[in-house]
């Protein structure tokens, strides 16, 4: 997938480390560039607060660790957008999408 811009709604858990503290989120859709997790909470971020995010994306053996810099919220929901993100890591993204597509998934 070559369009950064498709965001595949599925969803998966995320565990957000924060210092010493972990905080189980879930993923509601994600794109090779970003994603938007559900934290059930309200906790105010600073746009540009960098976060560190594990994503138990399905199918894979171990989570994906990544950075991700916060953008906007909407009561629960937190759109973020990954950080430094390896290419390695951005190719397991596109092909979780590429995926999603071929089994009759919802992209948009």
């Amino acid at each position: 997938m070559q369009d950064r811009n498709v965001r595949a709604e599925i969803e998966f858990p995320v565990i957000e480390r924060e210092g010493g503290f972990s905080f189980w989120c879930r993923a509601l859709n994600v794109s090779s560039s970003g994603i938007l997790i559900e934290r059930g909470d309200q906790t105010a971020k600073r746009r540009g607060s960098l976060m560190r995010l594990e994503l138990h994306l399905p199918g894979l053996a171990r989570p994906l660790e990544v950075n991700a810099s916060f953008v906007w919220s909407e009561g629960s929901k937190l759109g973020l957008k990954f950080v430094g993100l390896a290419d390695a890591d951005r190719l397991t993204l596109a092909e979780t999408l590429d995926t999603v597509r071929k089994c009759g998934g919802v992209l948009n």
